[in-house]
């Protein structure tokens, strides 16, 4: 059986794995100049909260869908992508980027209105 070898914790609890591989007897060379040593902060978080400069439209359409029922948001701003995944996740249904509107499929009116009122937008038009 293998003798096993305790690796010291750094200072912020974990190890590396250049860590393990001195461990285990393996010589590591050191960085070359100019690489890039690995980022430790956190990664950058998207803000979440949709941002609106006045009313938010909720419309039904079914004309230019192929038939099909979709549900139109309009009156957002910031990043239409972010918000598009976090109204997919929250409504459990498709949601895309078409322009500066998010199209949501089905009739989710209501559903959506109670997701963005939930998210502190106050003036919303359903129609």
């Amino acid at each position: 059986m293998a003798k096993k070898t305790r690796i010291p914790l750094t200072e912020e609890g974990g190890f590396t794995l250049g860590d393990l591989l001195r461990a285990k007897g393996i010589d590591l060379p050191d960085a070359p100049e100019g690489s890039v040593s690995p980022d430790t902060s956190q990664p950058p978080t998207h803000d979440e909260t949709p941002v609106t400069q006045g009313k938010v439209v909720l419309r039904k359409e079914r004309k230019g869908h192929g038939g099909k029922t979709v549900t139109r948001v309009e009156g957002m701003e910031g990043d239409l992508r972010v918000l598009a995944k976090t109204l997919r996740k929250a409504l459990g249904c498709g949601v895309r980027v078409e322009g500066d509107c998010l199209l949501i499929q089905g009739d989710q009116r209501e559903r959506a209105r109670d997701w963005l009122e939930g998210q502190g937008i106050r003036q919303i038009v359903v129609s």
